[in-house]
C-alpha cells in the first residue's frame, strides 16, 4: 500500500502503462540516501530517490516533465527530510 500519492500533470509510461501518478511506497532508507548520493547533481538525486520510493524504473522517471520536478521534490521531502549530513545527533 502507497504511503503516498502525486499526481503528475503530465503522464508517464510505467511498466508499459500510462499513468498519471506516482505512488510512494516506502520512507527512504539508509542505502537510498547512499544510492542518491553517488548523483552527480540535485537532478540525478531526484531521479534515483524517486525510482527506489515509488518503485519505477530510472528510465521511467526520467519522464516526468521538467516542470513537475520541483513540485514532486517537494512532494518527496517529508519522507526524506531527517536525513542530516553532518553526523550530529537530533539535539531535541
Amino acid at each position: 500500500m502507497a504511503l503516498a500519492t502525486f499526481t503528475l500533470k503530465n503522464a508517464i509510461t510505467v511498466r508499459g502503462e500510462t499513468t498519471n501518478g506516482l505512488a510512494l511506497m516506502r520512507r527512504a532508507n539508509l542505502g537510498d540516501i547512499r544510492a542518491s548520493a553517488k548523483g552527480i547533481d540535485e537532478w540525478d538525486t531526484l531521479q534515483i530517490m524517486v525510482s527506489r520510493l515509488c518503485e519505477i524504473t530510472q528510465k521511467e522517471a526520467d519522464q516526468i516533465d521538467a516542470t513537475e520536478l520541483a513540485a514532486v521534490n517537494e512532494w518527496l521531502a517529508p519522507f526524506v527530510q531527517d536525513f542530516r549530513t553532518t553526523g550530529e545527533a537530533d539535539p531535541s
